[in-house]
């Protein structure tokens, strides 16, 4: 049995949370009215190469200093055309407990802007924000998962990557369970 808390790491199972390398991240996002274009592939900037681990060898040394507002709400700009022809632009961090409840406009009126600069156009409307929380592995695993009794885990902490690789995190959780 796997359970898969997302940033529940209170409760009835908060034992188990106790020292685990995990935290808890508020993220903010958006999407714009439908785009008058076919975006072919996603779209990310500096900010996301500097947010991701997996960048940090790449001489981001050699960006463009980072914009303040993006330093300060965590930004990375990421793009992605939805079925409808909207876009997915994300997104903020936030990382102290409590979070707000508020969700802010000054970083989307920021990466509008990028937005526009990227396709040299007017910046895109927004039709829609939304905000959450979820669990981020704090050391250099991908994930966390604990075996808390035999055959049962708790799997989390896959962070902005979860959706990605949850196929790939529940393979190998049920590779790892001795069938």
């Amino acid at each position: 049995m796997a359970l898969c808390t997302g940033a529940a790491h209170a409760g009835f199972l908060s034992e188990f949370f106790e020292g685990a390398p995990l935290r808890k991240v508020h993220l903010q996002m958006a999407a714009t009215v439908a785009a008058p274009f076919t975006l072919k592939h996603s779209i990310a900037d500096g900010d996301s190469l500097r947010y991701y681990p997996a960048f940090k060898d790449l001489g981001l040394h050699d960006l463009a200093p980072q914009p303040e507002i993006a330093d300060r709400f965590k930004m990375q700009l990421l793009l992605v055309q939805r079925h409808d022809g909207s876009m997915t632009i994300g997104d903020t961090h936030e990382y102290v407990e409590p979070f707000t409840h508020e969700i802010y406009e000054e970083p989307y009126q920021h990466l509008q802007g990028v937005i526009a600069g990227i396709f040299g156009g007017a910046e895109p409307a927004i039709a829609k924000r939304w905000s959450g929380v979820y669990s981020q592995s704090t050391n250099n695993e991908i994930y966390y998962r604990k075996e808390i009794a035999p055959g049962a885990v708790i799997v989390t902490g896959g962070g902005g990557r979860g959706n990605t690789l949850a196929p790939a995190i529940a393979e190998e959780t049920m590779l790892s369970w001795k069938i």
